[in-house]
């Protein structure tokens, strides 16, 4: 039992399996009857997963493999049996953030979700915010059929309607007359 305890949060379960003669679930059952949690909990190691999700919510699984492939200092774990799981260490995950800020939007990450964070954290969440808030709105199919609506008010009329500035209103009206979408 001692043997686990120490081997539990520092190697990977099919190690573990390995040095002590026993299957997977024997070892899984005997860790969950001893309360050494999951393999994440007992370690200073986080799924990438849990991490991108805690940033970016939802939309997070997709985005594992983008920054695996932009230098993340992940690993591969069997946290699960014929499970390879991307983990890393939050002190390394924070190093790697600070040199890569621009691979990360953190202006819907919620202050300290994560545990303690860098300093630098607060100014790019706020950075990240006001980018977000000036970035200007697509264009939707919708948009534009009530701009061809409106097409015969006055253009500061129409950005008011509309919640776009005059100029965008201006853009798209010759945008779409090019493409002789408008008559």
């Amino acid at each position: 039992m001692e043997l686990l305890e120490t081997l539990w949060p520092k190697h990977n379960t099919d190690e573990i399996c390995r040095r002590l003669n026993r299957s997977n679930n024997s070892v899984a059952r005997k860790a969950n009857l001893m309360g050494l949690g999951s393999k994440t909990q007992s370690s200073d190691y986080v799924t990438v997963l849990s991490i991108l999700t805690t940033i970016y919510g939802q939309s997070a699984r997709g985005r594992v493999k983008r920054f695996i492939d932009n230098g993340l200092p992940a690993r591969k774990s069997k946290l699960r049996k014929n499970k390879g799981t991307w983990i890393i260490k939050l002190r390394d995950f924070w190093k790697w953030a600070k040199a890569n800020q621009d691979k990360l939007n953190f202006a819907h990450f919620e202050k300290y979700t994560l545990g303690e964070e860098p300093g630098w954290v607060d100014a790019k969440r706020k950075s990240d915010f006001i980018a977000e808030q000036k970035r200007p709105k697509e264009w939707t199919l919708a948009d534009d059929t009530a701009l061809k609506a409106l097409i015969n008010l006055p253009r500061d009329e129409v950005a008011r309607r509309l919640g776009r500035t005059t100029r965008a209103v201006c853009n798209r009206y010759w945008k779409l007359r090019k493409s002789e979408q408008l008559c």
